[in-house]
C-alpha cells in the first residue's frame, strides 16, 4: 500500500542515467564513459585510501619543514627500538595522521596531485 503523494527514491545510478539522457535541467551532459568512470570511482574508492593518506601526509610534511624536523627528531627521542615504541608517544604520528583529512582529499578524486 502506497502513501498518498509517495515518490519512490531514485538511486544514484538512476540519477546519472537521467542526466546522461538529458532529463532535468542540467548545464552538462554525461557520456557513457563518464557514467562508467563515476561508478568505477565509487566501487574502487576504498581500495587506495591508505596510499592516498600517505601521499597527502608526506606532501604536508614536505610543505612544512618545521613539522618534518620535529617528526624526525621525535622518533629517536623515545630511546626504544621502533618495534617497542608506543605510537601514541610520538606527537608527529598522532597529529600528522589526521592532517591529510584536512587538506581537501576530495581534490585527489579530480586528478589533483599534491
Amino acid at each position: 500500500m502506497k502513501r498518498e503523494g509517495y515518490q519512490p527514491h531514485k538511486d544514484f545510478l538512476e540519477t546519472l542515467l537521467q542526466i546522461q539522457d538529458g532529463a532535468g535541467k542540467h548545464d552538462f551532459h554525461l557520456t557513457h564513459d563518464n557514467v562508467k568512470a563515476i561508478l568505477t570511482n565509487i566501487f574502487a574508492g576504498g581500495s587506495d585510501t591508505t596510499s592516498t593518506l600517505l601521499e597527502w601526509l608526506f606532501a604536508a610534511l614536505m610543505n612544512n619543514p618545521d613539522a618534518m624536523k620535529r617528526a624526525q627528531e621525535e622518533i629517536p627521542d623515545t630511546g626504544k627500538p621502533m618495534q617497542d615504541v608506543d605510537m601514541s608517544e610520538i606527537w608527529g604520528l598522532t597529529v600528522f595522521k589526521k592532517v591529510p583529512l584536512h587538506l581537501q582529499p576530495e581534490l585527489h578524486s579530480f586528478g589533483y596531485e599534491p
